[in-house]
């Protein structure tokens, strides 16, 4: 309470108090701003739309949930802003983690293989970080731009590798290797496509094998290849033309 006094009186942002309960403006509130309405949440992905290929093996979903989800909370302190950028200028300047407590990504950060810093490597030339769940930021301004993100906190031993894309103009991008929906992992990976779109488009197919250990050398492949102006349907078809076995090790031999 104390941490989010301290915030409250700081004037970054104004925090919203919604004073009837049940309405629009709540549900809203508890689900795309605290994370609270995870019923809400469930019942706004009946409205997903599928787009793109139709056939049996490609299936693509876009959603748009409308500008005024652009609101959001501190996840630190509880503080909600009207607009991102007050958020953004918040968390850098008064409620971000001192240097000091974020834990620097080393070797200990791999999964499936595939370490942090050999992410990296792979792409210097280009717009996009690696970075850790907790890492994500709420709000991306500075377009395109890119992210591999593990699905697993800074303090964690790694899980999954999935990627975000920002383009310039047009729906933000997710993109998993196992054909899931952002909040199959976190329900803030939503949270912060629809801040940044609100439209949003992912992947429903999985490309990866079932028993393959590469997800973030597809992560990686699909970032280099965005930033060549293949779009998302492109690279999924392109990933899922041939024997997915033969697809990864072909991966393994450019990026490994």
């Amino acid at each position: 309470m104390q941490t989010f006094r301290e915030a409250t009186r700081r004037p970054f942002g104004y925090l919203l108090v919604d004073l009837k309960a049940a309405t629009p403006e709540h549900l809203r509130l508890r689900s795309d701003v605290l994370g609270g309405g995870e019923d809400d949440a469930e019942a706004e992905d009946e409205d997903v739309d599928s787009t793109g290929s139709e056939s049996n093996t490609m299936e693509f979903g876009e959603e748009d949930v409308g500008s005024e989800s652009d609101l959001m909370a501190c996840r630190a302190c509880g503080l909600v802003f009207a607009h991102a950028r007050g958020l953004e200028i918040h968390q850098e300047r008064d409620c971000g983690d001192e240097p000091s407590a974020k834990r620097c990504r080393t070797e200990d950060d791999g999964v499936e293989g595939t370490y942090g810093y050999e992410l990296e490597c792979y792409l210097e030339d280009l717009p996009a970080t690696v970075c850790c769940a907790d890492e994500l930021p709420d709000e991306v301004s500075n377009r395109p731009r890119s992210f591999v993100v593990n699905t697993d906190d800074c303090d964690g031993k790694g899980i999954h590798w999935v990627a975000f894309h920002f383009p310039r103009e047009g729906p933000v991008e997710f993109f998993d290797s196992f054909g899931r929906a952002p909040e199959k992992y976190r329900s803030r990976f939503r949270d912060v496509l629809v801040a940044n779109g609100p439209r949003y488009k992912f992947s429903r197919v999985r490309v990866q094998p079932e028993d393959g250990d590469s997800c973030g050398l597809y992560c990686i492949h699909f970032v280099k290849y965005r930033h060549k102006n293949f779009t998302l349907e492109d690279i999924v078809n392109e990933l899922t033309a041939r024997d997915p076995k033969t697809i990864e090790s072909e991966l393994k031999n450019i990026y490994q």
